[in-house]
């Protein structure tokens, strides 16, 4: 099939258009994958920071426990209380540290 020279060109430039257009949206794509990434990154250290400072806190609530005074009822609820903080805020770790798994082979495959 013989097709004029000049509709080549055009069928060239639209080529050449279409391929920016869809490197432009992988770039996009890929900026994407990567600030998503870093969010997650940021929050993972931010919760384990809070893990640490809790885990301290927790120590120090636990030292003061045991000392028979009426206070051992508060001291014992906020033992209580900084625990279940302390296992959603491993719950939490968890979850970020695998949806960091399943972004890092993408982001680095592309």
């Amino acid at each position: 099939m013989w097709v004029p020279h000049s509709k080549l060109v055009e069928m060239e430039a639209r080529i050449v258009r279409e391929k920016a257009v869809v490197q432009k949206n992988l770039s996009c794509s890929r900026l994407f994958d990567y600030t998503s990434e870093m969010q997650m990154r940021k929050r993972q250290a931010e919760v384990m920071d809070e893990i640490m400072e809790t885990e301290d806190k927790l120590e120090v609530v636990e030292g003061r426990l045991g000392g028979g005074d009426a206070n051992d009822e508060h001291i014992l609820r906020r033992v209580h209380s900084l625990k279940r903080k302390l296992s959603v805020l491993t719950e939490e770790e968890a979850k970020l540290s695998s949806a960091i798994q399943e972004l890092s082979p993408a982001s680095s495959n592309n």
